[in-house]
């Protein structure tokens, strides 16, 4: 089979994230099951027009303006149709969503597909400025509602479920697994860590990742747990980023605080094992692959619960039969979700909204877990608990209290840290390459 694949960025572009990493996995194994891929990417400075990369072909052209125009232009000269000028004539285009679509839909003359890893939404307010954050929050349901048709290959049930809302319909959307890039450790009990309890904040410093926030609730939490510590690892980006840096500069608690900027691949499995937290506050995410990457070294996530962080800490469910060790007599016991489920007696399930779920609250006082429904106010008395932590709210406060109440409970944060290794064991390339094969080919 013969691939086109229409993408923002390459794995070598400056700016290039996860998403470009999850691309090059699947292509090179594509290629290495003797299909051709061929990229139309944005250029960079610096970067070659042309570039071969694991057998698959990447082409840069224009930048972040003139990118998806000089695409269409690319495509109609060299892959439309037989001539003199033809790379060769694709058997399928892959319209990869980076915000915004190359609209294949409605040039190529081959079957097309989109791949989203995510939808903007409430990044736009993060990243841009007014009124072009208003502007693109509201455009953007619109135009993606125009390719509704389309099947999708997405990696997240969050982004899957953004997309019905708009108008696509679920049967089209197919769900392929993420991959981690660091093999998991041998053995997760052998994992040392750090003397002093250490938080991890892993990742780029800009404005959608709210790093602030991470800051923020570290000072908290070293309020109750004086030995605490904090480790920010990543390249501070833009005048965020130097507004970030001031912060901890000036923290009451900057002796505490380590910043690394950007680590080595080595360095990163380093931090992702001694460690004992990793906090992400991302506003968004396709996938938390931060998350499972820090699985697999031995260190359970606290995240706050907004798409694609909640998704990646649900994992395989711990037993419910019975009170799990770190529940008896907790005020504050953690609770699963039974979600979508109609008929269960437990918990009052019959309740479609309550305020807060203070029944769930007393009974975790008393010992008892519940089993609930994911409706409003119930879910709001759960924390989601299987290999990682979600917030019952998304500020630093909550954050903070749920870092110490983790740290603070060994056969909770064991329990945690074992499931969270296991399933991350189960999120690999190979995996979603299968599943991506099984939707394309004919």
């Amino acid at each position: 089979m013969k691939i086109l694949w229409l993408t923002f960025k390459d794995g070598s572009h400056p700016k290039a994230g996860g998403a470009e990493v999850v691309n090059e996995e699947l292509a090179k194994r594509l290629v290495a099951d003797g299909h051709r891929v061929t990229f139309l990417v944005g250029g960079y400075e610096g970067g070659a027009e042309t570039a071969t990369k694991d057998g698959f072909q990447i082409v840069r052209m224009g930048n972040k303006f003139t990118l998806y125009y000089k695409a269409y232009r690319y495509y109609q000269k060299y892959f439309a149709r037989q001539t003199s000028c033809t790379a060769f004539i694709p058997d399928l285009v892959i319209d990869e969503v980076n915000t915004v679509p190359f609209f294949a839909k409605f040039y190529a003359k081959q079957k097309n597909i989109l791949f989203v890893h995510q939808l903007a939404r409430q990044i736009w307010f993060y990243e841009m400025s007014f009124p072009l954050s208003l502007i693109g929050y509201i455009i953007e349901p619109l135009y993606l509602w125009l390719l509704r048709d389309r099947t999708v290959i997405t990696v997240s049930e969050s982004t899957k479920k953004d997309l019905v809302r708009i108008g696509f319909k679920p049967e089209f959307i197919h769900i392929i697994s993420e991959g981690i890039s660091l093999a998991p450790v041998a053995d997760v009990a052998q994992v040392h860590k750090y003397t002093d309890p250490t938080v991890l904040a892993f990742g780029s410093i800009r404005p959608m990742k709210r790093t602030h926030e991470v800051v923020t609730a570290f000072e908290i939490a070293k309020l109750s747990e004086p030995r605490l510590k904090l480790v920010v690892a990543g390249k501070a980006e833009g005048a965020y980023g130097q507004q970030v840096l001031t912060q901890i500069s000036s923290s009451p608690h900057k002796d505490s605080i380590e910043y690394l900027g950007s680590v080595s691949t080595e360095k990163k499995a380093e931090l992702m094992q001694r460690c004992h937290v990793l906090a992400v506050t991302s506003v968004k995410e396709g996938w938390g692959l931060v998350v499972t990457e820090a699985a697999s070294q031995g260190t359970p996530a606290v995240v706050y619960d907004v798409d694609g962080l909640r998704d990646s800490v649900r994992g395989p469910r711990l037993d419910t039969t019975r009170p799990q060790p770190w529940e008896r007599g907790r005020e504050n016991a953690r609770f699963l979700v039974e979600e979508g489920s109609e008929s269960s007696s437990v918990g009052k399930p019959w309740v479609s909204k309550v305020g807060r779920g203070s029944v769930v609250t007393e009974a975790a006082s008393q010992g008892t877990p519940a089993v609930v429904y994911d409706v409003d106010g119930l879910r709001d008395a759960v924390h989601n608990n299987e290999s990682g932590m979600v917030t019952s709210e998304n500020t630093p406060s909550v954050l903070a209290e749920t870092i110490v109440d983790l740290l603070s409970d060994d056969v909770h944060y064991h329990a945690l840290q074992k499931a969270g290794w296991e399933w991350s064991r189960e999120i690999t390339f190979d995996k979603g390459y299968r599943q991506l094969v099984g939707i394309i080919q004919p």
